[in-house]
């Protein structure tokens, strides 16, 4: 790969000087087209080198859809064993109850009853400001859209970012 790599470079620095003589006319015809032939032949042996990179991309996307797949199937399977494991907590409370025991000792571990509190909001709009968080975001799609429409949004601008594509 490092070979691909140097001939890129190369093909780059060929490329450069094509357009510099375009640009300058300082180059005769002559030098012009030797330039534009040595370009030429590098290009293909780059055209080769950026198919094997589009391949190696198109089959990053394949592992990339397969991991994600994989990764829904194991969030699906960790919901239906949280779920499994809460109907037993359930389960044991009901025959913890039944029995009036407040704890069990087997030889695997203590089965107990456990008492907490959590809250429960009946007014969200009654609750005091000290006790409301409020978390600021911004609407980035929809200021992109006033950015892009020529309006002014204080304190967001739009930026350009270049990046490489495979089609």
């Amino acid at each position: 790969m490092a070979n691909r790599h140097t001939e890129l470079i190369e093909l780059l620095d060929e490329y450069a000087a094509l357009r510099e003589a375009l640009e300058n006319g300082s180059d005769s015809d002559e030098e012009l087209d030797a330039t534009f032939a040595a370009f030429q032949v590098s290009a293909s042996g780059v055209a080769a080198a950026m198919d094997q990179l589009v391949r190696i991309d198109r089959l990053l996307d394949g592992e990339i859809a397969e991991v994600k797949a994989v990764l829904d199937g194991l969030r699906l399977k960790q919901g239906q064993v949280v779920g499994r494991k809460a109907a037993l907590r359930r389960y044991l409370l009901v025959l913890l109850q039944r029995a009036d025991l407040q704890n069990v000792k087997t030889p695997l571990g203590t089965v107990h009853q456990t008492r907490s509190h959590s809250v429960e909001i009946l007014d969200l709009a009654a609750i005091p400001d000290a006790f409301v968080k409020v978390e600021l975001t911004a609407q980035k799609k929809e200021i992109g859209a006033a950015l892009k429409a020529g309006h002014e949004v204080p304190g967001a601008r739009l930026v350009e970012t270049l990046s490489a594509g495979v089609r």
